[in-house]
């Protein structure tokens, strides 16, 4: 008989630290203060009012380009780092990464027996491994 009885203290007991431990845990807060920081979201923006200029080359049987771009504007971070891309077609033929706000990308002269081309340029912000919104213009030859 004395072992019923003490499983069921045992029993008794752990239902009730099982229901004073959460009130002991219980915590809150008294008063309010003014946050010490401020967070917030940051967003890397597209390129606007490129001011750039495109070149055709051409040689005997051959053409090409010149992409260059002399700056332009952005309500981006500090650190913002630019990726200029020129594309023949599609295939990628020149890239630059950079922090300046201006480049000069080539597309070397290939075989051409009069077609017209066509070119991309594609300016992308990146800040560390985050990349924003892109600009780009297709010009042909």
């Amino acid at each position: 008989m004395a072992d019923h009885v003490r499983r069921a203290v045992s029993v008794v007991v752990c239902a009730l630290v099982l229901l004073v431990a959460p009130q002991v845990a219980h915590a809150a807060f008294s008063g309010r203060a003014a946050p010490a920081m401020s967070v917030g979201t940051a967003t890397l923006t597209a390129p606007a009012d490129v001011n750039g200029s495109a070149q055709c080359t051409s040689g005997f049987l051959s053409k090409g380009a010149r992409f260059t771009v002399n700056g332009f504007t952005d309500a981006g971070l500090e650190d913002t780092q630019y990726t200029y891309t020129l594309f023949r077609g599609t295939t990628q033929v020149d890239t630059e990464t950079t922090g300046s706000r201006s480049a000069t990308l080539v597309a070397p002269n290939v075989f051409n027996l009069g077609a017209t081309l066509t070119f991309r340029v594609v300016v992308e912000p990146r800040l560390s491994n985050w990349t924003g919104p892109t600009w780009s213009r297709t010009f042909t030859c």
